[in-house]
């Protein structure tokens, strides 16, 4: 690599910057006062932020708890479990065993959603829509059939292929192991 390509080369591999570990550390410090709170939307998204600016397995563990406290319980669990692989990697046994433990104890209670076609059909494209944030998510061919861990909540599915009328339906997902 030559000049400008160089710098720019090993600036996308360098670790978090000191003022993204600022940032990430506001950002972390105000989804702590939002929870105390009780603020839990404001909490997750600080958290998220901060996750986002400077990775750590701590915040995950806190956004693990803002969204168990909303009810998000399949976000919550991924969040622990998530935390839990992070903090193995880094040697914190600690954190690593608290994410095991708090997501083993969300587990039984996981509400799943499945979703089935009655037969395949090219270009088909089907996905998920939370109401109450909008969130989209495609589920694909391997995922039909499949009991996946969803938020309880109102979702919206959709399915459109060429050639064909789109499709939308709506399904309530219940909390505490709802199928």
């Amino acid at each position: 690599l030559s000049g400008l390509a160089a710098v720019v080369a090993l600036g996308l591999a360098a670790p978090a910057f000191a003022q993204d570990k600022a940032v990430a550390e506001s950002l972390f410090n105000a989804g702590k006062t939002a929870m105390d709170a009780g603020d839990y939307k404001t909490a997750c998204k600080n958290f998220a932020e901060s996750q986002r600016q400077d990775p750590s397995q701590g915040t995950l563990l806190n956004l693990g708890r803002c969204n168990e406290l909303q009810g998000k319980l399949a976000s919550a669990w991924s969040y622990y479990k998530e935390a839990a692989r992070m903090a193995q990697l880094k040697g914190d046994a600690d954190r690593a065993e608290a994410g095991r433990k708090l997501a083993a104890e969300l587990e039984p209670k996981l509400s799943k959603l499945t979703v089935s076609i009655a037969a395949p059909t090219p270009g088909l494209v089907v996905a998920r829509i939370r109401k109450d944030d909008g969130e989209r998510v495609e589920i694909g061919g391997g995922v039909m059939g499949v009991a996946i861990d969803v938020d309880a909540g109102a979702y919206t599915i959709e399915a459109s292929a060429p050639g064909h009328k789109k499709w939308t339906g709506e399904v309530t997902v219940g909390a505490n192991a709802d199928k």
